[in-house]
């Protein structure tokens, strides 16, 4: 009798509800609900959803299925929950997630994640969320030139960064390093305040590489060096180089290089060319940089060179893989012709010619087309009666280069070839039989000829040749040593720091005003131990620190990756006699000033500079 009467129960309410689903379904479609709808319209009309799916749910159930097990998507709500309209929010944001009604929320749209806290109210679940209170807006972070206190800059632009691999970075009281969310939520409410000195930092953790990097947003700014050199002016400004003023006045500086007067004090503020992109040799197109994310604290070793590998049969020439650090697109030439631009680490020229020789170019660029790194070698097809041909890939370093695999052709491993020839410059250096060798006791800097001939007893069944050039890899730990200069005097001191990580001070000079012993361990560039002096003005209350820069040459290096983020960038410290950069390197144009003019330069080379930590100092009006 009572299972009876339960029955009979459950039928009538699931025809009254299916009546009253049907009303909801007529009411819904004649409101034309849109994803501007009001938050009580939105509300009562997920609480009847929310109504019809229970008793589904509860239809379900009674077949003896587990409510885990259902799952519908977005697009097949329809077959669940019958009142959903076609064309509405609600067919697009809700499905059935193991037997949860759930609200499939975009938190990087504002709109739907105010819809996503209505539907929490509405009793429905929330992709991804625990509760109510976690449901937030994550905002792309891009460049803005905003007022933030009293001053205005421009904020940081995360769009090149990997969301799942970058972490917002902040700092407590007491200096206290804290790791927040991913850059794809919320980011800290103390994560910078430009007018306090307080910089934009995040980290980017790439484990597939071992790496872990610390960047600093420097905004865009315009800057007057004092005459002694050793102090600066900054003013942020936007990207029309527009410096807006406490009392919002608008200053414009457009000049790029500096002028001074006839007593050598520069008169004018110069926006750095860093805020600059040529972007590419072929046009004038410059783009403008709101700002950039500088790396922090530490120098990566180098690695080894671009890594092409190539193959070619009678007929074609084939690219059949590119390794190059930093560089996110490809444009390929044959003879001096652009074949095809902006493509990725493989391609094929075909309907070539055979015995023939042809000019192959390789230009590397960056994701904003400004080209990088150039690869260029000749290539002779094959014969027309040649049997089999092999590739290898190596490794060109400072003093050798790597053979570390060869791949045959079909018709080389099908015949077991037993021997490999290696040749340098057309001479026979050795055999074996495992398709691995390694050149060593290279000069430097140095282009080299490789050719393997793969052979049986008695049958050649092709070579392979390429050309390499040995680096000229920088040596580490020889920085130019900090020079004072006008910075040796009282208020000065040495900065050194105990286990305990506590400061330790020693003035520069003694009380008669001569130089004291430098105090051990102040510095060792060999393993990342930076030169650090602090400068106190007691008649200003002025506190200064200052690390020292030795000069150096840089290349940007990455992983196999479309994020700027996974770019790391390789500095060698370098004499102030060199005045030329190491192929493949940048000679930094900071560590050479003008102190003349343009019509008479007089170029000072500097063997380092003093920066100031943390922090830029704006200028008061």
């Amino acid at each position: 009798m009572k299972k009876g009467i339960s029955l009979i129960v459950l039928v009538i309410t699931i025809i009254v509800m299916i009546i009253l689903a049907a009303s909801v379904v007529i009411t819904l479609s004649n409101t034309d609900i849109t994803n501007k709808a009001d938050k009580s319209t939105f509300i009562y009309n997920l609480k009847n959803f929310v109504d019809e799916y229970n008793v589904y749910l509860a239809f379900y159930l009674a077949e003896g299925n587990k409510a885990t097990d259902l799952n519908v998507e977005s697009e097949n709500m329809q077959s669940v929950i019958k009142s959903i309209p076609d064309n509405s929010i609600y067919k697009e944001k809700l499905a059935i997630i193991s037997g949860e009604l759930t609200y499939m929320v975009d938190d990087r749209n504002k709109d739907d994640v105010e819809r996503a806290k209505w539907a929490c109210e509405a009793g429905v679940k929330v992709y991804g969320m625990e509760s109510c209170g976690d449901i937030e807006f994550s905002e792309t972070h891009k460049a803005a030139f905003e007022k933030r206190g009293n001053i205005y800059y421009n904020t940081p632009d995360l769009t090149g960064f990997n969301p799942e691999k970058t972490f917002f970075v902040s700092y407590d009281a007491d200096g206290n390093e804290k790791i927040g969310n991913n850059i794809s939520k919320k980011p800290p409410e103390n994560w910078f305040d430009y007018e306090n000195k307080e910089w934009a930092n995040v980290v980017v953790v790439n484990e597939s590489i071992g790496t872990t990097t610390y960047f600093v947003w420097i905004p865009r700014y315009a800057y007057k060096v004092d005459k002694s050199g050793k102090k600066v002016d900054v003013r942020f400004v936007n990207n029309s180089n527009e410096y807006v003023t406490y009392n919002e006045t608008k200053i414009t500086y457009n000049d790029t290089e500096p002028m001074f007067d006839a007593d050598g004090n520069q008169t004018n503020y110069v926006i750095s060319s860093a805020f600059y992109i040529n972007l590419g040799k072929e046009t004038s197109e410059v783009k403008q940089l709101s700002g950039f994310w500088m790396s922090k604290y530490e120098l990566n070793d180098t690695i080894d060179i671009t890594n092409i590998n190539t193959c070619y049969g009678t007929n074609y020439i084939e690219i059949t893989g590119i390794t190059h650090t930093g560089v996110a697109m490809f444009d390929y030439y044959l003879d001096g012709n652009l074949i095809i631009e902006n493509t990725g680490t493989t391609y094929k020229f075909e309907n070539l010619k055979n015995d023939t020789i042809y000019n192959i170019k390789i230009v590397g660029k960056s994701g904003y087309g400004e080209e990088l790194a150039v690869y260029e070698r000749e290539i002779t097809t094959l014969g027309s009666n040649t049997n089999g041909m092999t590739t290898f890939k190596a490794d060109a370093r400072h003093n050798s280069i790597i053979i570390y695999d060869t791949s045959l052709t079909d018709i080389a491993r099908q015949n077991r070839v037993k021997t490999y020839e290696y040749y340098l410059d057309d001479e026979l250096i050795t055999t074996n039989t495992n398709g691995k060798y390694t050149f060593e006791g290279l000069e430097r800097q140095r282009t080299y000829k490789v050719t393997i001939k793969v052979k049986d007893t008695g049958i050649y069944y092709g070579e392979y040749t390429r050309t390499f050039t040995t680096p000229e890899v920088p040596v580490y730990g020889e920085a130019n040593a900090p020079e004072l200069g006008e910075l040796l005097k009282a208020g000065t001191y040495y900065l050194t720091w105990d286990a305990d990580g506590n400061e330790i001070r020693t003035e520069v000079v003694d009380e008669s005003g001569n130089a004291v012993a430098v105090p051990d361990g102040w510095y060792d560039y060999s393993n990342k131990k930076w030169a650090n002096i602090v400068v106190v003005n007691e008649s200003i209350g002025a506190t200064t620190y200052f690390v020292w820069i030795p000069k150096y040459e840089y290349r940007v290096m990455g992983a196999e990756s479309s994020y700027a983020s996974d770019e790391k960038v390789d500095i060698a410290f370098i004499p102030t006699t060199r005045l030329e950069a190491t192929p493949g390197y940048i000679l930094h144009s900071a560590f050479d000033v003008n102190m003349g003019t343009d019509e008479n330069p007089d170029i000072k080379h500097l063997p380092g500079f003093w920066m100031t930590k943390y922090e830029l100092n704006e200028v008061t009006n």
